[in-house]
């Protein structure tokens, strides 16, 4: 008893003061290796984060999130799962630098994670000199299971484009190591659907 009660005082003080969100952010930078730089934090877990910036390099792929804004679940906590509810992103880009190191196995996950009601207001993804910009990204629920290393979402966006702006819908499923899509696009009354097994750690990326 003593220790469950050691715990769960562990878990407040971690969730309900601006030190215990201080303290995760922290180490997660420190985890990361100085690939993770976290600007501009306020709030308590149990409450609501925003985060002004959040910055993640390495292997030749940065991702930038301005604008952040989510509320932690404390009972997932409990569980050993962390999970986010709702998740705002103002701008996200994604830049994939060409010739960077690739990895060669998929990240290992210490915990279960969920994202619900997921929004990104403007999504960018660079690679060379191609530049493809989404808005309005919903993710109703992204989950993501530590063994094996598994994940499950599925989302809207619309993609925009001077000349042909579409709306269009995914669905991930699989493991890491061999994931599945399925994309639906529509622009007008024109649809097209397609779907792939995607091995993003393997020489050859796209199996089927």
């Amino acid at each position: 008893m003593a220790l469950l009660a050691s715990a769960a005082a562990g878990l407040g003080w971690l969730f309900a003061t601006d030190a215990g969100l201080r303290w995760v952010l922290a180490r997660a930078e420190r985890e990361a290796g100085g690939a993770l730089v976290i600007e501009g934090a306020r709030g308590t877990l149990i409450s609501v984060v925003t985060i002004r910036q959040l910055r993640f390099e390495a292997d030749g792929t940065r991702i930038e999130a301005r604008e952040v804004g989510t509320h932690a679940n404390l009972a997932a906590a409990f569980a050993g799962r962390l999970s986010l509810e709702p998740l705002h992103i103002t701008a996200l880009d994604i830049a994939i630098g060409e010739g960077g190191n690739r990895a060669s196995q998929p990240p290992t996950l210490p915990f279960g994670l969920r994202l619900a009601d997921v929004q990104v207001e403007h999504l960018r993804v660079l690679r060379g000199e191609a530049i493809y910009s989404l808005r309005k990204v919903y993710f109703k629920d992204i989950a993501l299971t530590p063994v094996p290393a598994s994940v499950s979402a599925a989302g809207t966006f619309e993609l925009e484009h001077e000349r042909f702006p579409m709306s269009g819908r995914i669905t991930l499923g699989g493991t890491l190591e061999r994931l599945e899509t399925r994309l639906a696009l529509r622009q007008g009354d024109i649809a097209a659907d397609a779907s792939a097994v995607l091995a993003p750690f393997r020489a050859q990326h796209l199996v089927s």
